[in-house]
């Protein structure tokens, strides 16, 4: 599957950690994953991972900005909306994520 690009979000995980994604699929499996339990049901998530498949699909849909714009209410719903890095001068570093059912590491840790 090709990486669907997108403008990066910030999200709280579920450790406190600051995420930052860039990428429709990276996103989609963090709602998958990391979404907070209290908010699993909440219609705003349900929007957003409606969202992800019409852009994950390709058929035009829906947009990654589209899904972007969802992800961000249902982020701000749930509570885990994290702001963008600063670092003056420099460009924030984004990373990939990869989610497996068993295995919560990032990619470059396993």
């Amino acid at each position: 599957m090709t990486m669907i690009h997108m403008h990066p979000v910030a999200l709280w995980d579920r450790s406190g950690t600051r995420r930052v994604l860039a990428d429709v699929e990276a996103a989609a499996l963090f709602m998958l994953y990391q979404w907070p339990q209290r908010s699993r049901s909440g219609q705003l998530r349900l929007a957003a991972q409606i969202a992800a498949l019409a852009a994950m699909e390709g058929s035009g849909a829906g947009t990654a900005e589209e899904f972007r714009t969802a992800l961000i209410a249902a982020a701000a719903e749930a509570d885990i909306l994290a702001p963008l890095p600063e670092r003056p001068g420099t460009e924030w570093q984004i990373e990939r994520w990869s989610f497996d059912v068993g295995d919560r590491r990032r990619s470059d840790e396993r």
